[in-house]
């Protein structure tokens, strides 16, 4: 956008101040230098809401990508600055994984992006609500879902392939569990 910027980042809650500072003194650093600015380059903090269910990402990602076509500026698929492309194919510097297992893959997000009326609801289906994880997870497992940390790999591994078929996704996976979404992705791809 022409004076702000939308990112959505996943980070501890500690890590989030940090990672802005970071990221907004080095683009000053750099626009500074090449444009011969002196002084602040950013007019005010950094705005955050976290999110912490699945309908509250969805929603994220739509707004997101929807912003230039509310400001009148270009559809969300011809936009230059959008992360739009990532999310269908050309892969550089998002992760969007998790918000394409929730929707069921490439044409989940188009039919996310398209689809005014479409709710939360209608679109994931089997999904299982962030709220309703830990229960799922307690109905399916023979162990506390956060114990399996600490078990063998392939013990570890068959454990959060059931979650997974139970209707987790590999983020509430994660986020249930303690590891890595990286560790759950591939153990989702592993067979017994």
């Amino acid at each position: 956008m022409g004076n702000h910027v939308h990112l959505l980042v996943r980070s501890q809650p500690d890590d989030l101040s940090r990672i802005m500072h970071q990221l907004c003194m080095r683009y000053a650093q750099y626009f500074n230098r090449v444009t011969g600015h002196m002084g602040h380059v950013f007019e005010s903090r950094f705005f955050n809401q976290p999110i912490s269910t699945d309908s509250q990402l969805l929603a994220a990602v739509r707004y997101i990508h929807l912003n230039p076509v509310k400001a009148g500026i270009a559809a969300f698929d011809a936009y230059r600055w959008s992360s739009h492309r990532e999310y269908v194919g050309e892969r550089v510097y998002v992760d969007a994984d998790d918000v394409l297992e929730l929707l069921g893959g490439v044409s989940g997000y188009r039919e996310l992006m398209s689809n005014a009326d479409m709710t939360y609801e209608m679109r994931l289906g089997k999904r299982t609500p962030d709220e309703d994880c830990e229960r799922v997870a307690r109905s399916v497992l023979d162990v506390d879902p956060r114990g399996l940390k600490a078990l063998d790999p392939p013990l570890r591994n068959a454990r959060l392939r059931t979650l997974h078929a139970a209707g987790l996704s590999v983020r509430q996976i994660a986020m249930l569990t303690g590891i890595g979404s990286k560790t759950v992705s591939r153990a989702m791809s592993q067979r017994a």
